[in-house]
């Protein structure tokens, strides 16, 4: 760094004012006016090896002369922008723990909130179970209420059918005896009749042989008086 740029006919206006009567051994000796957050901090050497060049450096050169207070001023800025990036590290740090102090109550909030869903939930779903399970036990019992009942309509059916059946067969059983026995008494009748009109035939017969008979013989008789009515005719 040259005279010239620290000169007050420059136009360039530096983000700190420098007092040239004195060394500038710490930060205090530096008063900042503004720095500009755009304004990039220019990379340098490892600090250890700048400071020690620089402390070799200022040395060389008379006190009070610009080119050592140039240097000191390079030292005091290693320092201060060491302690800019020590300070800026520990802030963010602490954003960050801050920002993760929020997130982990945050997280822990969703969390209880999501615990308390899920108990709800469970318990939800644990009632509307139990008020299914009772109505399916409900329905089952009333399911076998009505298969007991339809099992034993069923039954009763069943033997109402089977006692029809068997009546049916007695009825028939009762008919089939009862037209053998009618069979048996017409047929028996019906000898009766044959029996009685053989008779009856019979004892007509005999009483048509008779009348004959008595004809024959009252023809005989006429034809006897007959004959002798005509003899004595004949003869008178």
């Amino acid at each position: 760094m040259d005279g010239s740029s620290g000169s007050a006919g420059g136009t360039k206006k530096y983000p700190f004012s420098l007092r040239r009567t004195k060394r500038f051994y710490s930060l205090e000796d530096l008063t900042i006016d503004k720095i500009e957050p755009s304004s990039p901090a220019p990379s340098a050497p490892s600090r250890t090896h700048e400071t020690t060049v620089g402390i070799d450096a200022s040395d060389l050169y008379p006190e009070d002369s610009l080119a050592r207070e140039t240097i000191q001023l390079a030292l005091v800025l290693e320092k201060f922008k060491a302690k800019i990036k020590s300070h800026t590290s520990k802030k963010s740090s602490q954003i960050l723990m801050s920002a993760a102090d929020k997130l982990f109550v945050k997280l822990q909030d969703v969390d209880s909130e999501i615990q308390t869903d899920l108990v709800k939930c469970a318990g939800v779903t644990k009632l509307k179970r139990k008020h299914l399970e009772a109505r399916f036990e409900e329905q089952q019992a009333q399911l076998r209420i009505v298969h007991d009942k339809f099992k034993e309509d069923v039954n009763q059916h069943l033997l109402d059918y089977k006692n029809t059946i068997e009546e049916f067969k007695a009825d028939q059983m009762e008919l089939k005896t009862s037209l053998e026995r009618q069979k048996a008494s017409h047929k028996k009748l019906l000898l009766q009749v044959e029996d009685q009109m053989k008779v009856q035939l019979n004892d007509a017969e005999t009483s048509i042989l008779e009348v004959h008979k008595e004809a024959r013989k009252k023809m005989k008789d006429l034809k006897h008086v007959l004959r002798e009515f005509i003899q004595e005719g004949i003869f008178s």
